[in-house]
């Protein structure tokens, strides 16, 4: 994986994540993060990254 903190993912979450990066609901750049929760403002690019995604 390509985020900085990827040794913290789960194994069995690797391929969802894996999946959402494809979609392109997130970014594959920084950290990821996996045992914090989300903040306000990634949930509402999260949630724009959905609704505008090209199908």
């Amino acid at each position: 994986m390509e985020f900085d903190d990827a040794d913290k993912i789960s194994t069995n979450l690797r391929g969802h994540i894996a999946i959402a990066k494809g979609l392109g609901l997130i970014s594959g750049e920084g950290n990821f993060r996996p045992k914090d929760n989300l903040t306000r403002e990634e949930a509402a690019v999260l949630i724009y990254n959905i609704l505008n995604r090209d199908i």
